[in-house]
């Protein structure tokens, strides 16, 4: 559990927009699967980094009687760029039939340094076009990774999300045999999530939904954008279900003046831990994403704003297969107190004054410390104070013991999340 924090802030930045995409440009006709790439296209001169033979530019047309996987990608999407290895081996695999091409919006510089120091693109060696303000209106999109599959006589074979680049899809492509490519489709996540185009957002009071296994078209992460300005709304997509526990479960105990660690304060109490992990396991991974990841949306009334993640809470325990609660559990904590209780806490030369009570949290964040940490100084007053930056427990303890303060080892009763089966807790309550 130490790696929750960042997990999810992985998980959540791997929702990439691209805004400008969105906007069509009356000059340029977007293709679909089926169309001809117009000959203007395979003329046109891309800029490119990191060309095996140097080059500055490429043409399409340099590859023409090829199928061309062009690769839409950004730096800051993870997801791009733990597919592009899987990419690059069926390139190898079909290299006198295929290639693919990488194309991004971003500029050369940070292209090329990006390749330079990326652990994997550097051993793919790949190259890029970069600074592209053509072919994303050619072929616009909201998410990325997004791949345009131009077969060998130029027409638009497919438009597909990373899951579909298979060696058994590029055979069916080159060799011109009916195809089960599926298409992808970009939702727009600034309305609610599968409600009908002719519906008005802003006539919504009230909108829920969730929805079990991956959905093409939607990124993975959470956004908190409203509808309108009369709702408040929460929005997973492609989510493990216990990150939306673990995020009720923060702002839940926030709202109680707590910090929620989920590496000390959660408790897995499941027959099933691998449905309640952020991560698929390495091998047959879609087939977990099918029955492990979840898509919900919450739009309420905007004086009700208070009321979300409890009402986040309640939905995750009423239609998934699990039962998530705060509940008090005594345990082994450390709690913050003052050394000598007859003397003053040591003010540092930070410029600002806060609550003993938020250093306690930055103490509780702390990953080489296991277990919770609760403020015990009975000190009200905000103090001047640097934030803990120690990273092991001996200087640590130097570090508050010059500003009065010290770690004692003590039980106590705290809030923890538990996360049961629906199942057995249905069945204790029967047996009661």
């Amino acid at each position: 559990m130490k790696k929750t924090t960042t997990l999810i802030v992985m998980a959540v930045l791997c929702l990439i927009f691209n805004a400008d995409a969105q906007k069509p440009n009356p000059a340029i006709k977007p293709l679909n699967v089926g169309d001809q790439l117009p000959e203007a296209i395979w003329d046109m001169s891309f800029q490119v980094v990191n060309h095996k033979e140097g080059k500055k530019t490429i043409s399409l047309k340099e590859h023409k009687g090829k199928l061309i996987i062009i690769d839409f990608w950004t730096t800051s999407c993870a997801v791009c760029i733990d597919a592009m290895p899987n990419l690059h081996q069926l390139e190898k695999q079909f290299s006198d039939n295929m290639i693919s091409i990488g194309a991004t919006h971003e500029n050369r510089e940070k292209i090329t340094s990006f390749i330079s120091t990326n652990k994997t693109l550097k051993a793919l060696k790949i190259y890029s076009i970069v600074q592209d303000t053509l072919l994303k209106k050619f072929f616009p999109h909201r998410l990325v990774p997004h791949y345009v599959w131009i077969g060998h006589d130029g027409l638009i074979e497919a438009i597909t999300s990373a899951d579909q680049i298979t060696a058994e899809n590029v055979t069916q492509v080159i060799n011109e045999v009916p195809k089960t490519i599926e298409t992808k489709m970009d939702l727009n996540v600034n309305r609610p999530l599968f409600m009908d185009e002719r519906l008005s957002a802003d006539q919504i009071q009230h909108y829920s939904i969730l929805v079990k296994g991956l959905q093409h078209g939607l990124g993975s992460g959470m956004t908190r954008n409203p509808i309108g300005n009369t709702t408040s709304r929460i929005c997973f997509s492609n989510s493990p279900i216990l990150t939306m526990y673990v995020i009720a479960a923060g702002h839940l105990f926030k709202k109680n003046g707590q910090d929620f660690h989920p590496s000390k304060r959660l408790i897995i109490a499941s027959s099933y831990p691998d449905r309640l992990t952020y991560s698929p396991p390495v091998i047959d991974k879609k087939n977990w994403s099918e029955h492990n990841l979840y898509t919900y949306d919450l739009v309420i009334p905007f004086k009700d704003s208070e009321n979300l993640y409890h009402y986040l809470l309640e939905d995750l325990n009423r239609y998934s297969d699990f039962i998530g609660q705060i509940e008090k559990r005594r345990t082994k904590c450390l709690v913050l107190i003052k050394k000598n209780k007859n003397k003053t806490i040591v003010s540092s030369s930070a410029k600002s004054s806060y609550p003993l009570q938020i250093y306690a949290n930055v103490l509780d964040s702390k990953e080489f410390i296991p277990i919770p940490i609760l403020n015990e100084t009975g000190i009200n007053d905000e103090v001047r104070l640097l934030k803990p930056a120690s990273e092991n427990m001996k200087t640590l303890l130097d570090e508050l013991h010059a500003l009065n303060l010290d770690l004692k080892e003590v039980y106590r009763e705290i809030d923890f999340l538990v996360i049961r089966d629906k199942k057995a807790v249905q069945l204790s309550t029967q047996l009661k």
